[in-house]
C-alpha cells in the first residue's frame, strides 16, 4: 500500500517525537532548525507520510523564492524513514504547498550511503546533483562507550595532546549561558591566526544567537579556560534524542598553543554520553580542502561515513544549478 502524504500542522514536541521513531533522525530535521533558518528567511515546510496510520516517513523543507516566480526547497538531512515513499506522492504535495512556477527541490538523507538507496531514488526520479554544497562524508564518535575504550580509539598524536592540555591546569566545564558575541570573538581570533579572508555566515553574531536561542538546554556549549579563567576554545554540539551534531568549535590562538580544543571536546564528549547520546556527528569532513580540521576528528577513532548525498528534482532541469549556487550563497 502507497504511502499518503500531507503537511503537518501540530506542535515541535510532536514533530520532534514521530522524528525519532525513524531510522537515522538527524537534528538538521529537527523543528528547530527550521524554526532557526525561518529568522533568515526560509519558510518551514513539514510534511508527514502515512501508511496504514503509521508513519513510515518524514520531510522537512525549508523553502524560499530566490527570484521572481522561482521557489527552491532544500531538504537537508532528510527525507527521513522509508525512501521508497519519497517519490511523485511527495513531491506533488511540496509543489502544492509551495505554488510556485518553477521549483527546484533538493534533498540530503543523513543515512550511510548505498546501493539500495540509490537505486530507490533514481527510480523515484531523484537525479544525483552535480554541483553539491556539502562534501558528502562525515564522521561518526560513540560517547557512550566506556572512558577507557574511548582513550584506546584515540591515535598516539590525539592521545599526546590531550595528555598535554590536561597535564596545563585546563578548566573545562559546560558554558550554561554562551555569550554570542565571545563565540564570535573566539572565531574571529582563530580566522584571524589562520589568515583567512572572512568567517562563514554560520558565525555571524545573529546566527550564533538565534541557534543558542532556539536549542536551550539542547545545545551543549563547553568552554576550556586558562587557570585565570580565560577563553581558550569552546565545542558544541545540537542535541536530537541520542544523536548530537557537532556545531561549534573554536580556539584562540592561545587555546592552540595549549590544545585546549581536545580538553574541550573530551569533556563535551562527556556530557553527551550523560544525555544518553549514542551518535555523535562530526558534522562533515574534508581531508583535502580543510586538513587540519578533518585529522583533529579522525584522530578520536570516530567512524568515516560517506552518506547518500544531495539528490535534486527540478523543471526545468537548468535550474537546479542555479539554485545550488543561491544556496552556497546564503548557507544551508
Amino acid at each position: 500500500m502507497t504511502a499518503e502524504w500531507s503537511v503537518f500542522t501540530g506542535s515541535g514536541d510532536e514533530w520532534d517525537a514521530r522524528l525519532r521513531t525513524l531510522a537515522f533522525p538527524s537534528v538538521h530535521q529537527g523543528f528547530r532548525w527550521a524554526e532557526h533558518r525561518r529568522r533568515f528567511g526560509w519558510i518551514p515546510l513539514r510534511l508527514v507520510a502515512h501508511r496504514d496510520a503509521r508513519v513510515v516517513a518524514m520531510a522537512q523543507a525549508n523553502v524560499r523564492i530566490v527570484l521572481r516566480g522561482i521557489c527552491v526547497v532544500w531538504v537537508p538531512g532528510g527525507p527521513v524513514g522509508d525512501l521508497t515513499e519519497c517519490g511523485d506522492a511527495l513531491r506533488r504535495t511540496m509543489l502544492a504547498a509551495v505554488g510556485a512556477r518553477f521549483t527546484t527541490i533538493r534533498i540530503n538523507p543523513d543515512r550511510p550511503t548505498s546501493e539500495d538507496d540509490d537505486s530507490t531514488l533514481t527510480a523515484n526520479g531523484w537525479s544525483k546533483s552535480r554541483r553539491t554544497l556539502l562534501s558528502g562524508s562525515t564522521l561518526h564518535y560513540r560517547p557512550d562507550l566506556p572512558e577507557s575504550d574511548r582513550l584506546s580509539h584515540l591515535t598516539r598524536n590525539w592521545r599526546h595532546n590531550l595528555r598535554r592540555g590536561q597535564k596545563r591546569g585546563l578548566d573545562a566545564t559546560r558554558w550554561l549561558d554562551p555569550s554570542p558575541d565571545l563565540v564570535r570573538r573566539t572565531y574571529e581570533a582563530m580566522h584571524e591566526f589562520k589568515g583567512l579572508d572572512r568567517l562563514s555566515d554560520d558565525v555571524t553574531r545573529e546566527w550564533i544567537d538565534s541557534v543558542l536561542d532556539a536549542y536551550g538546554d539542547d545545545c551543549i556549549m563547553v568552554r576550556c579556560d586558562d587557570p585565570e579563567g580565560n577563553l581558550l576554545a569552546l565545542r558544541g554540539a545540537l542535541v536530537l534524542g541520542d544523536r548530537a551534531f557537532d556545531t561549534f568549535a573554536a580556539a584562540t590562538p592561545e587555546g592552540r598553543k595549549t590544545y585546549a580544543s581536545y580538553v574541550a571536546f573530551w569533556k563535551l564528549m562527556e556530557l553527551c554520553a550523560a544525555r544518553g547520546v549514542t551518535t555523535y556527528d562530526m558534522g562533515g569532513a574534508d581531508a583535502v580542502n580543510n586538513r587540519g580540521v578533518y585529522d583533529f576528528k579522525q584522530g578520536t577513532g570516530a567512524t568515516s561515513v560517506t552518506t547518500t548525498g544531495e539528490w535534486e528534482y527540478a523543471r526545468p532541469r537548468l535550474l537546479g544549478n542555479v539554485v545550488a549556487r543561491r544556496i552556497a550563497r546564503q548557507g544551508n
